[in-house]
């Protein structure tokens, strides 16, 4: 394979990585778990099962969020101890403020976060190599310290 074709061929890749991410940040998505356990006769029985879940924005949101007595933390489906929840907060202002950075850099018209990362996924196509690369990072940074303050 000539370098020209490695190089197209990770560019598409990176290209493919920053579109999965956003689509993880920003829609619901479905995991597959699979789990085993033991028999009596001493096999291992494999089960699994596909739950859905809301947009790791969302859940960060609902991480953050008020409950009914206006006490923060109680948003979501887990209750989060009230010294997570500034975590989650100064998580999530930090990927916005990077996402709008990252919008500004490259040209576009800044929006709402969401509207945001999937105008970083239709530029993405069109950037230089190098900078396809620094995105398809950041971009992976913002997945884990979502699912980080998702749970997972």
């Amino acid at each position: 394979m000539s370098r020209v074709a490695a190089l197209d061929t990770d560019r598409d890749r990176l290209v493919q990585e920053v579109a999965d991410a956003v689509r993880e940040l920003t829609q619901p998505y479905r995991r597959e778990v699979k789990s085993y356990r033991w028999s009596k006769s001493r096999n291992r029985v494999w089960t699994s099962w596909t739950t859905q879940f809301p947009s790791l924005l969302d859940q960060m949101h609902d991480a953050a969020a008020y409950d009914r007595r206006g006490q923060l933390g109680g948003g979501g489906r887990h209750i989060r101890p009230g010294s997570a929840v500034p975590a989650v907060l100064v998580a999530l202002e930090g990927i916005r403020v990077s996402v709008h950075g990252w919008v500004v850099e490259l040209g576009g018209a800044p929006g709402g976060l969401a509207a945001d990362l999937r105008l970083l996924v239709a530029l993405a196509p069109i950037v230089d190599h190098r900078t396809l690369v620094r995105l398809a990072a950041d971009v992976a940074r913002w997945h884990r310290i979502a699912e980080t303050c998702s749970g997972w």
